[in-house]
């Protein structure tokens, strides 16, 4: 059972693409391999990242943003959940790395209303959207984020260095 909540959208079910079974919980549950998880979780986290690159936050609706945004939080969140569930320990390093970039941008997450839980997870304000302007998200999200681009590596370290055969 996870320790955050999910809102599982349309925008969710897209980053998991091929693997949106994996976006809901029963999914989750029913995968006996947490290799498959990391992998599954690494390569929706890097196709949020892509998402949120190409999305134009000055354009589009509140709720647009706020649904995008939040599948983003919650598929960072699944990707630290099966990264602590991992006995790898290149995964257990690369999960290091991922809770060190979030460390070093928690107050820029935090202008997008964006904060971390004891247990790493993120948090999305249910007010975030509606009252962070459009071009502080696209700094935080957009194509030229520092901390996207980052999180992009992460994630394709991830799914290098997991053991399994998909």
């Amino acid at each position: 059972m996870s320790l955050f909540s999910v809102a599982n959208t349309y925008n969710l079910r897209t980053n998991y693409g091929t693997y949106h079974a994996y976006s809901t919980a029963k999914g989750r549950e029913n995968e006996s391999s947490v290799s498959k998880l990391n992998y599954v979780d690494s390569i929706a986290l890097r196709r949020a990242v892509r998402r949120l690159a190409d999305f134009d936050f000055e354009e589009e609706e509140t709720s647009d943003i706020e649904s995008r945004v939040r599948a983003f939080v919650d598929t960072y969140n699944y990707t630290t959940e099966s990264m602590g569930k991992s006995d790898d320990k290149n995964i257990y390093k690369i999960g290091k790395e991922m809770k060190k970039l979030a460390e070093e941008y928690s107050s820029d997450l935090e202008n997008v209303g964006i904060t971390f839980d004891s247990n790493g997870y993120m948090k999305m304000s249910s007010t975030a959207a509606k009252t962070i302007k459009p071009a502080k998200m696209e700094k935080m999200f957009g194509k030229d984020s520092e901390f996207m681009k980052k999180l992009s590596s992460i994630s394709n370290k991830i799914s290098k260095k997991v053991n399994i055969y998909v």
